[in-house]
């Protein structure tokens, strides 16, 4: 059981974070985890998978040490990422 309290099932965090290692392996870097609310998916993303990911979500609510983009997303964010993410509870 997870320390930390999140909406909805809180192993659907590792089970995107895996999905997005096996689909994408090495061939990505960046990724937004958008409306990542407190960044579980973005630890895991960055902590077991090494990449590089960052919440973009206007509330910043992030856990510490998760790096966040206190902004709304938009289209012309896109580009700058590899892989955008959005997971619902």
């Amino acid at each position: 059981m997870s320390r930390h309290r999140f909406h909805g099932d809180a192993d659907r965090f590792a089970a995107v974070a895996r999905f997005v290692d096996e689909r994408y392996g090495n061939s990505i870097t960046f990724i937004a985890d958008v409306a990542g609310g407190q960044g579980m998916l973005t630890r895991i993303l960055r902590k077991r998978f090494n990449y590089d990911a960052e919440v973009v979500d206007p509330r910043g609510w992030s856990l510490r040490g998760v790096p966040v983009r206190e902004e709304e997303f938009s289209s012309e964010l896109a580009t700058y990422y590899d892989l955008v993410i959005g997971v619902t509870s």
